[in-house]
């Protein structure tokens, strides 16, 4: 079964994207927050299947565009990197995040000054975190958007200055050439993730409507090379199926949580589609062990 081991022991096939569970890992609204708790304590969640991960901070806080609206097959949005700020980031949601070990930081800076000191801060307060998302492709903040050589820099900026930190880069439709990128950090970084696809006149899609595009970049860089990637723009469950048969490492579940978000089993999905998904593994691999046996 696909997996991808990290350096705190943990291994995870499933992931749930930035901006899904807001910035403590527990949901993006209030809503999403109540149905969480009620779903953990009637067992339905099972956040140990699940890497989960945060929306993403910059050094300063950030008042960005906040328009998403449903789209036949996908969702539409202009959602900037609105966030708090590093210092206030840490102050609101220290104590609530500090010893989860299924989450993933994910981060980002207009230069490698700010990317040092956000690395440091957060690993500094976050010694159990999984890992950190490096979010080089925003496409709705140019800001995050540099050249090839400089997403290679920022890794190796990253792991300087935490070097038993795991990295992951999240690239998209405007990331420049993925061979670069791959050859310049292997060895540097445990996976690769995808973004939204931009749209003329402004924002992006996700889910269905984006995976001609997503999924010729995921092609593109299990092509390149070796590093781990996480299959994007998961709709329906048999979405799950054919990335892993391209040979996705991982699973990432973006705005799929999003369909129903009202309805009591809407954010419970990529939850449930993993615990499903897992449980047929988990079949087919003992099946296998007792033919085995048999011969």
């Amino acid at each position: 079964m696909a997996v991808i081991s990290f350096s705190n022991g943990k291994q995870y096939t499933y992931f749930i994207s930035s901006g899904m569970l807001g910035f403590d890992g527990e949901g993006a609204t209030v809503v999403h927050k109540i149905i969480r708790k009620i779903l953990l304590k009637a067992k339905i969640y099972d956040p140990t299947l699940v890497a989960e991960t945060t929306k993403t901070i910059t050094f300063h806080p950030i008042d960005g565009p906040k328009k998403i609206k449903p789209i036949r097959g996908g969702w539409w949005n202009d959602y900037g990197l609105d966030n708090p700020g590093l210092n206030n980031f840490i102050m609101y949601y220290g104590k609530k995040i500090k010893w989860k070990e299924n989450l993933i930081i994910s981060i980002a800076g207009k230069d490698r000054d700010e990317m040092r000191v956000i690395v440091r801060a957060i690993t500094a307060r976050f010694p159990n975190l999984l890992a950190l998302e490096y979010n080089a492709s925003c496409p709705n903040c140019s800001t995050t958007r540099v050249g090839a050589n400089e997403v290679i820099k920022r890794c190796e900026l990253i792991k300087e200055t935490s070097p038993r930190t795991d990295v992951i880069v999240k690239v998209g439709a405007k990331s420049n050439n993925y061979a670069i990128i791959t050859k310049g950090t292997k060895g540097l970084v445990k996976a690769f993730r995808i973004n939204s696809v931009p749209v003329e006149g402004g924002g992006a899609i996700s889910g269905k409507l984006a995976q001609e595009v997503n999924w010729r970049i995921l092609n593109e860089l299990l092509e390149a090379s070796s590093t781990p990637v996480i299959a994007p723009s998961i709709w329906d469950y048999e979405d799950m199926k054919k990335v892993l048969k391209m040979g996705a490492a991982g699973i990432d579940f973006g705005s799929v949580s999003m369909i129903h978000h009202l309805r009591p089993w809407g954010p419970a999905i990529p939850y449930l589609w993993a615990k499903k998904h897992k449980g047929e593994q988990d079949r087919k691999d003992w099946e296998m062990k007792a033919c085995a046996r048999s011969k």
